[in-house]
């Protein structure tokens, strides 16, 4: 009997990481979405944060939301999962930082998070708080997988 409710716990653990894995991919693959669909707006929200150079702008616009949407969709059909969150962690660590500075800072920009323009959110204290409530659950989710990992 016991051997059989440790298999069930194991079971429901992988689902439930199975699912925060998908969800936490699928985030990142919506809210790369409008970037792709309109770089030239999202060229004008990395300038607006005023931290690249303007040579770096543009190419930045191009290839982050790609790099977002091929991490997310990585983690949704469970492939090179461990480098994909590395990714993901360390982009969520970066947008940290530049929102905290922004915030610091006192500007009032379109923070470029999941829309884009008139439909976009400002910069704000919860905003900082999502993206280190995201950093929390993809450094559970990449000790999960170092955890699986390990095991097998």
């Amino acid at each position: 009997m016991r051997m059989v409710e440790e298999g069930t716990r194991g079971r429901i653990s992988t689902r439930v990481y199975t699912i925060l894995r998908a969800g936490f991919g699928l985030l990142f693959i919506w809210a790369s979405w409008d970037k792709i669909q309109n770089p030239a707006a999202f060229a004008e929200v990395i300038y607006n944060y005023r931290v690249l150079p303007d040579p770096l702008i543009h190419p930045v616009a191009i290839i982050l939301p790609w790099l977002e949407m091929g991490c997310g969709i990585l983690l949704v059909i469970g492939q090179m999962i461990g480098g994909s969150l590395i990714i993901l962690n360390g982009l969520l660590l970066i947008f940290g930082a530049v929102l905290g500075l922004s915030l610091y800072r006192g500007l009032d920009i379109d923070c470029g998070c999941f829309s884009l323009g008139a439909r976009g959110e400002r910069v704000a204290w919860q905003t900082l708080l999502r993206d280190l409530v995201l950093f929390g659950l993809g450094l559970s989710l990449m000790i999960s997988e170092y955890k699986r990992r390990s095991v097998r």
